[in-house]
């Protein structure tokens, strides 16, 4: 059963939703290669509460930010998603975490913060 508390907490997680897409639009955004993370995407996450944005991604915000690069970016942001969970119309195992950060390594190469490439 939901209290009014739990009601508005879960509305709160919608503004963070977008304005996490709009700072990390560049890191997140489908057809586009994966981008480390900077200083400015890191700060981002770290502020927010990663699997509440990913529990209120939608299928319409689907069509416009991977799921996979948002998975890669919440883990190497110190954020992962537990398993379990889901991340928008995903359901978050072993296997698709696994698969999404090989494939995005094979694709883009090692995460490199880009503090630790000075």
């Amino acid at each position: 059963m939901f209290t009014a508390h739990q009601v508005l907490g879960e509305d709160d997680r919608y503004p963070q939703k977008d304005v996490f897409v709009e700072k990390c639009m560049d890191a997140i955004e489908i057809g586009t290669d994966y981008v480390n993370p900077s200083q400015s995407y890191i700060h981002t996450v770290e502020k927010y509460d990663m699997e509440c944005i990913c529990r209120v991604i939608n299928p319409t915000d689907e069509t416009k930010i991977s799921i996979m690069k948002t998975l890669r970016l919440a883990y190497v942001c110190h954020q992962p998603i537990p398993m379990g969970r889901k991340c928008g119309t995903w359901t978050i195992s072993a296997t698709n975490i696994d698969t999404s950060l090989k494939a995005l390594s094979m694709a883009n190469g090692p995460v490199i913060y880009e503090d630790d490439e000075k």
